[in-house]
């Protein structure tokens, strides 16, 4: 638990997590991008207020209960982050799961669990939010109907989990500004522990990309897409989507997409108001198009107009850790793990990731660094094929800023498995001192497979 003090009629102060500043950013974060002036920024805030100050009805999840809308992006450019909570927030359990309480605390203190390193850890904040003028050209006191949350804000539906998650995790990540630009890879494993996979639409054909698709969304698994391309259909480059699932109808495969900010403007073939649509619909189509952010695509448009997709295998598994040290410019220990019964299984690496440290730039013996790996079978050839899916195509990536790499195996068969990490050449591993230290995590769906 956060060491909290109580302050005279204004309720309870995080004292590890101050509202003020130092929350926001720290003043040398992001100076040589000077497009990314958090100063500038975070110079607009007037004052920090509970969220029950400011809204008297405020509720954690809302007038409706618990919708994927839930989340409204302020100033900070976290979208990555909040694609991951708005898709993890497709299943009500999965997005409850995330926190402790279950409504705003009369004490005004919240507690979240998010995971690192293949462990939960239970973060506790007070409800102070950093709040700006309203409205540009009127300056008024501190009253609700003259300010606006700086970052995430309430949802139109009344709800203050968005915001309040999104503090909780500014916290974990020591401070609002290291979650400037990421991955949903990151905030979905950060948010539910399941490991995480990204594959690249490029290489991959239409049809191909649609069994994946079809295949994690029969495993309920929490699934995001990223456009990062400029495109004549009204789509978001350098935004993340919710993936829904697949469909489909006479011949034509579709994938089921949502806007995280609860609209859409999507204008291509399959679109709410297109004659593919209207056409489907007539015919016994189910589906009721609304300005609600969601939307169907062809699978053929979907491999073009989003450059790669991110899976959180969210499912029931048999687990398996063990926590290695090694010297951190050379070497590695030996990992081997044993199958015991074909199943599907996925095996990983976990870190602390760079967003846990104040600058990502200083040097701290605590942090990993980003390596790669690949699973080689008791014969000492690579494990490879259609069954087995490596995050980056022929071998796996462990980011330092995600803090995890994962391989998935189809079918996994029985043996005896061994681990090789190696290095990156462009990587500077002379600047962090110390030993990395990792945890190794090994995940089937029938049993545990043991580590040696």
């Amino acid at each position: 638990m956060a060491e909290f003090a109580k302050n005279n009629g204004e309720g309870f102060k995080d004292k590890s997590f101050p509202p003020n500043n130092n929350a926001l950013f720290w003043s040398h974060q992001h100076d040589s991008d000077p497009t990314n002036n958090m100063e500038t920024t975070y110079g607009r805030v007037k004052s920090w207020m509970p969220v029950t100050e400011f809204d008297a009805n405020a509720s954690l999840w809302g007038s409706q209960g618990i919708k994927v809308s839930g989340i409204k992006q302020g100033s900070l450019g976290d979208c990555w982050w909040l694609a991951g909570a708005s898709a993890v927030a497709e299943v009500q359990k999965r997005i409850q799961n995330v926190f402790v309480d279950e409504e705003l605390r009369d004490d005004g203190i919240m507690r979240v669990r998010l995971h690192q390193k293949s462990k939960a850890y239970e973060v506790a904040i007070d409800t102070r939010l950093a709040f700006q003028d309203k409205y540009s050209n009127v300056s008024k006191p501190d009253k609700a109907d003259y300010l606006r949350t700086i970052n995430a804000g309430k949802s139109d539906l009344g709800a203050w989990w968005g915001p309040i998650l999104e503090k909780a995790t500014a916290k974990f990540y020591t401070d609002y500004a290291n979650m400037d630009g990421g991955s949903t890879e990151e905030s979905m494993y950060m948010l539910t522990g399941a490991p995480t996979m990204k594959y690249s639409n490029s290489a991959y054909e239409a049809n191909a990309l649609y069994d994946i698709l079809k295949m994690h969304d029969e495993n309920n698994h929490i699934i995001t897409g990223g456009v990062s391309r400029s495109n004549n259909y009204q789509l978001y480059s350098g935004h993340a989507y919710s993936i829904l699932g697949v469909a489909e109808w006479q011949g034509t495969k579709l994938v089921k997409i949502r806007n995280p900010w609860g609209s859409e403007k999507y204008m291509g073939p399959w679109s709410d108001d297109s004659s593919e649509m209207k056409a489907a619909m007539a015919a016994g189509f189910k589906y009721s198009p609304a300005n609600d952010g969601i939307f169907y695509q062809k699978v053929s448009d979907f491999k073009t107009l989003f450059s790669s997709f991110a899976v959180a295998m969210t499912q029931d598994w048999e687990s398996q850790t063990k926590d290695i040290s090694f010297e951190r410019q050379s070497g590695s220990p030996e990992i081997k793990f044993e199958n015991q019964e074909v199943q599907n299984a996925v095996v990983g690496f976990t870190g602390w990731s760079d967003r846990m440290f104040m600058n990502p730039d200083c040097a701290s013996e605590e942090k990993m660094e980003s390596m790669y790996f690949q699973v080689y079978d008791s014969n000492g050839s690579r494990v490879s094929g259609g069954d087995v899916t490596y995050n980056r195509g022929s071998y796996s990536s462990i980011s330092s800023q995600a803090g995890a790499g994962w391989v998935r195996f189809k079918n996994l068969a029985v043996g005896t498995y061994s681990i090789r990490l190696n290095r990156f050449s462009n990587v500077n591993y002379k600047k962090n001192g110390g030993n990395i230290d990792l945890t190794f995590q090994t995940l089937g769906t029938k049993q545990a497979m043991a580590i040696y």
